[in-house]
């Protein structure tokens, strides 16, 4: 009896140190088959030490269960070349659109193949749930939680072809064209410049123009416009004309002060803001057939018909400390030679500091001022004893070539009191930075644009009576008059720092600083 409990003695010690034995040795290199392995590292404790919760635990358990736990990834204890490739370009999530801070699971080249396996498809499930539906929050202004794709979008994510796997990983995001421009201009952009972290302090009033060039060819040699600091006069000017285009300048070879903010602003924050205006596409619900897109930054106006483009106008933006609203709306008149009602906010201020000074003012400048609807003579009034916030006339501009909204109005309803018009001062039109006006959009070619509308609104019998050549009459009556649109057009004015243009990804200075707040939450996603 003594002898067969010591034999079960031992024998439960032996079970017992194998069982220990077995426990010590690591997942990945147990003696049992690669789908046993999966199986086993779907456990809480192994996916808690890779930073994967429980509802990403859930999706795998559902994935590789029903594809009897076999690898997508791995063959045995290697990555495939398809796993390894998505690896790397998991590493630098920005060349898709999405922060890189986002679910950073790769963060350190030490983990093993089954841990690779794992977050490789629990990458994949965030990746392509972001790509479709954002990551940011437009309304309430703040990241959204993260959140995985369905168990079939997922098995669909994963049928990559033989072609780019980073070009595929694109098609992920809305198919909305100018989202598809973008997204391949960022990944290209990406390829092919590095991403540079360092800023700069460059200030023409503050630095001579020999230590403005030693800088600039620093930061473009950082940026990797140039292999060093000191290639020949040519080449670096030929490289900062590069720059300039790519950041939506004039490009002349001069460091003027908007080159040097664009300078100034790091590679990795440009690319921040590459990244929120993707996240703006996702955003925006598709346009009608026909509308009006005007981009702030950008300081374009474009005409869309049938989902062509039609026309583009160079525009002027009001200043940043009166800027352009973004704004959706319809175009419903034209008003020909329009008068100018003066807002208040100018009158008081600007209209009020030249009466002061010389009261010539008012008939130099067609400008009448009335007093509860009565006409005043401005010689009549103390000037010197009104103040901004006294101020009781209106003023009105009257139509006419010395009018500030030149001979043509585009007028739409919208709660900025802001619109659409021509302007007398055409030279502003030339410079790459046009941020002159109060808040509404001074347009350039503005009859070409008003007859495109009319053309297109007087088509079929019950078309607007009002047609291209009706315009040229007006004008040449030279009479304020309205045109009303029988069909109005959409208009979308909108913010986006970044687009492509001719397959050239451009950063346009961020005039109004809006990119700011969401950058934050990118940045602080730590």
């Amino acid at each position: 009896m003594v002898k067969v409990f010591l034999f079960f003695s031992v024998f439960q010690f032996v079970l017992s140190c194998e069982q220990v034995y077995q426990e010590t040795i690591p997942l990945e290199d147990l003696n049992i088959s690669i789908q046993e392995k999966v199986k086993r590292s779907l456990e809480v404790d192994y996916l808690l030490e890779l930073g994967i919760d429980s509802s990403a635990r859930k999706l795998l358990i559902d994935f590789y269960d029903k594809n009897g736990y076999k690898p997508k990834w791995i063959n045995d204890t290697i990555l495939t070349e398809e796993g390894a490739e998505l690896k790397n370009l998991f590493r630098k999530k920005i060349q898709f659109g999405i922060p890189d801070s986002r679910y950073s699971f790769f963060k350190s080249q030490n983990t093993n193949y089954l841990q690779d396996e794992l977050i490789i498809t629990t990458t994949l499930a965030y990746l392509v749930n972001d790509l479709k539906n954002g990551f940011i929050d437009e309304k309430l202004i703040q990241l959204k939680p993260l959140n995985l794709v369905s168990l079939e979008v997922l098995e669909k994510s994963i049928q990559f072809d033989s072609s780019s796997l980073s070009q595929q990983i694109l098609h992920f995001g809305p198919s909305e064209s100018n989202y598809q421009e973008l997204a391949n201009g960022l990944l290209n952009f990406c390829n092919q410049y590095p991403i540079d972290t360092n800023t700069y302090q460059l200030k023409i009033s503050k630095n001579t123009p020999l230590l403005l060039e030693k800088i600039t060819r620093e930061a473009l040699w950082s940026k990797g416009y140039i292999v060093n600091q000191v290639v020949d006069s040519n080449t670096y000017i030929s490289a900062l004309k590069l720059f300039q285009l790519q950041s939506g300048l004039i490009a002349d070879g001069i460091i003027g002060s908007a080159t040097i903010s664009s300078l100034n602003e790091s590679t990795a924050h440009k690319l921040y803001r590459a990244a929120l205006s993707l996240e703006k596409w996702r955003w925006k619900n598709e346009y009608p057939k026909k509308y009006i897109r005007i981009n702030i930054p950008e300081y374009m106006l474009r005409l869309y018909m049938n989902d062509s483009l039609k026309s583009e106008h160079r525009i002027i933006v009001g200043q940043p400390i009166t800027p352009t609203p973004e704004l959706v709306a319809k175009i419903h008149q034209l008003v020909v030679y329009p008068y100018w009602n003066v807002p208040y906010s100018i009158a008081s201020t600007e209209i009020l500091t030249h009466a002061k000074k010389n009261v010539n003012y008012f008939s130099k400048n067609d400008f009448k001022i009335y007093r509860n609807g009565v006409k005043i003579n401005p010689r009549s009034v103390r000037w010197y004893k009104i103040k901004k916030n006294n101020f009781p006339y209106d003023v009105r501009q009257e139509y006419g070539p010395k009018n500030s909204l030149g001979i043509l109005k585009f007028e739409f309803h919208n709660h900025y009191g802001v619109y659409i018009h021509d302007t007398p001062s055409k030279e502003l039109f030339k410079k790459d930075i046009r941020a002159f006006s109060h808040g509404c959009m001074r347009c350039e070619r503005p009859i070409e644009l008003a007859k495109l509308i009319l053309e297109n609104d007087s088509l079929g019998k019950k078309g607007n009576k009002f047609t291209p050549t009706s315009l040229d009459s007006l004008i040449e009556l030279k009479k304020n008059f309205f045109v009303p649109i029988k069909y109005p057009i959409p208009l979308f004015v909108e913010y986006k720092t970044v687009t492509v243009i001719d397959s050239i990804l451009k950063f346009y200075l961020d005039i109004y600083g809006r990119d700011e707040k969401y950058i934050r939450l990118m940045v602080d996603m730590n």
